[in-house]
């Protein structure tokens, strides 16, 4: 059930998202600056909303109430958005939907991490990222089909998100650990608990793997691919859809690999993926946007599920959700204001370099963290499942 809720919260949410840009950029005679403001307006909100969410959501049951007002919420705010508001009107309403995605996902990350053993924890993140993609990609395809009219149905998908979380504590399954807050015990979660040096780790891995990324998922990557590729409305859509959905499959593939004990080496494979796609990402070309986009979205998918999994496993895993989620969301808005100045400042449509330079603002601001976040957080993970082993020897040993 929270497989389906991740697919139709996400197909409400991101149907409204090249609304949104198309009309700024062309009904509002937006900068690329200011449709990059739109990115930033989400994502500030969405970082406070995420952080109030994880010591909200103690309990699977509280975790539930919460989703279902804020998917509720979501409602109003894409009936205003219908109504052709001004810029202000619009930013309003990005920042609207950032604080209650913010409520909404960190909660239902609360309610899975409650209700799967620690060993599966990555993959079934990567599982609920999954559908979430499916979500993503019927959402940009509702939008080539259908134009503005999809906004009906996005309205219609928030509503029946709503339903759908305040009936998953009914639907949970009964036990140790169910409808509580996540749990924290097996040998898994003690080799990764106490950790400020592990959350320090996993904050900055998912900071700035999300800043890096913006080219591909934010309300800019839209105005930039149809305007560097030429391309119309409805067929941008489909391209980030599709691109970002094939990205989400690898990205799983990496969310295994954390699972089976690697997860510095997934996480060092999630840079490559974004600094790669990036540089593809930049370049005037279909194909590599395509991949570009896959690329990124892998990065994403199989960062955020690693880091989540070992969030999960601490004490107080609920609240280290919502600050994953918080320092996920600061980036990504440092991120739509980089790749708003660059293209404004290069003028990117125009110079025959400027795509391929939009990568230098990421590439630059994230890429230590290439050489140092993987092997510093292989360092805590180790040094945490050793101080466990000397307080809990095994028997006979």
């Amino acid at each position: 059930m929270l497989s389906l809720l991740a697919l139709v919260g996400t197909l409400g949410y991101r149907s409204t998202v090249p609304v949104a840009s198309f009309y700024a950029r062309s009904a509002l005679g937006a900068s690329a600056l200011a449709v990059g403001g739109l990115t930033s307006a989400f994502y500030l909100l969405r970082a406070g909303a995420s952080v109030a969410s994880g010591f909200a959501s103690a309990t699977a049951s509280r975790a539930s109430r919460l989703a279902a007002a804020a998917f509720a919420g979501h409602v109003a705010v894409v009936a205003y958005l219908a109504s052709g508001p001004g810029y202000l009107g619009l930013l309003a309403v990005r920042g609207l939907q950032g604080f209650m995605n913010g409520l909404a996902w960190t909660a239902a990350q609360v309610m899975l991490a409650s209700s799967v053993p620690p060993g599966y924890r990555g993959r079934a993140f990567a599982v609920y990222g999954i559908a979430g993609s499916l979500g993503a990609l019927a959402g940009d395809l509702l939008y080539a089909s259908l134009g503005t009219r999809c906004l009906a149905v996005s309205a219609a998908a928030f509503a029946s998100a709503s339903a759908i979380s305040l009936a998953l504590p009914r639907l949970a399954p009964r036990g140790p650990g169910a409808g509580g807050a996540p749990v924290a015990g097996g040998a898994g979660a003690r080799a990764v608990r106490g950790g400020r040096c592990v959350l320090a780790a996993l904050l900055l891995a998912v900071s700035s793997v999300a800043y890096a990324s913006v080219m591909g998922v934010g309300d800019i990557a839209y105005v930039y691919y149809r305007e560097i590729l030429g391309i119309t409305r409805a067929e941008t859509a489909t391209l980030r859809g599709a691109a970002g959905f094939a990205g989400t499959l690898a990205g799983y593939l990496l969310g295994w690999l954390a699972d089976r004990g690697a997860p510095a080496a997934a996480l060092g494979l999630a840079y490559l993926a974004a600094y790669a796609g990036i540089l593809s990402a930049s370049v005037r070309s279909r194909a590599l946007a395509a991949l570009g986009i896959a690329l990124i979205t892998a990065a994403g998918r199989a960062a955020l599920p690693t880091a989540r999994k070992l969030a999960s496993e601490q004490p107080r895993g609920h609240v280290y959700l919502g600050l994953l989620g918080a320092a996920t969301n600061l980036a990504s808005a440092a991120g739509g204001v980089a790749y708003g100045l660059s293209y404004t400042a290069l003028d990117a449509r125009q110079a025959r370099l400027g795509p391929l330079s939009l990568a230098l603002a990421p590439l630059a601001a994230s890429l230590w963290a290439l050489l140092l976040v993987p092997p510093a957080l292989a360092v805590c993970l180790r040094g945490r499942a050793a101080r466990v082993a000397r307080k809990n020897p095994r028997p006979g040993g």
